[in-house]
């Protein structure tokens, strides 16, 4: 797992996963540790637990619930989806 705090301006792997979460997220817990079950590298990007939240602007998702994950261009907003990923 990497962690990034802020934006992060390097280009990212076309299959790099990327979970958009706050530390006090249970649903980002839960899908962190769905990843490391998997055993599925990814990145974490620490949001501010209340909107506005710059990082997913940049994603152009104005979704407000947290985690959104990333995958290469694809982004995954339902809990249900992010867990599902093979």
């Amino acid at each position: 797992m990497r962690l990034v705090t802020g934006v992060q301006t390097c280009a990212l792997p076309i299959s790099q996963i990327v979970l958009y979460a706050y530390p006090e997220s249970p649903f980002g817990q839960k899908l962190s540790q769905v990843l490391l079950l998997k055993q599925l590298p990814y990145s974490l990007v620490l949001v501010p637990r209340m909107p506005p939240r710059s990082e997913l602007a940049l994603l152009g998702v104005t979704y407000r619930r947290i985690p959104v994950l990333a995958i290469g261009n694809d982004v995954y907003l339902e809990c249900a989806a992010r867990a599902s990923l093979r």
